[in-house]
């Protein structure tokens, strides 16, 4: 994780994943994810509009309460996050 800004509304880091690999992005206060390189797969709650594949340049969004199972493609990503404090 490389920081990039934060001050007391919003964190925002770069964050590399290796190939496959798979996390839990809990947006307690709201989470916005770039995908700079590689892809995603987000897999929400089946009301979430975040369910799908996420290339470079892909937006994904979760509201404040919110939770999602994030996994890296084949070439592994970077992303930028945009995390609400």
């Amino acid at each position: 994780m490389t920081p990039l800004y934060k001050d007391a509304r919003e964190d925002v880091q770069m964050e590399f994943c290796e190939p496959g690999a798979s996390f839990e992005l809990c947006a307690s206060g709201g989470v916005e994810v770039l995908v700079v390189e590689g892809d995603l797969t987000c897999n929400g709650a089946p009301e979430d509009d975040c369910n799908g594949r996420y290339g470079r340049h892909g937006w994904i969004r979760l509201p404040a309460g919110q939770t999602a199972q994030l996994t890296a493609g084949e070439q592994g990503q970077n992303s930028g996050l945009n995390v609400a404090t």
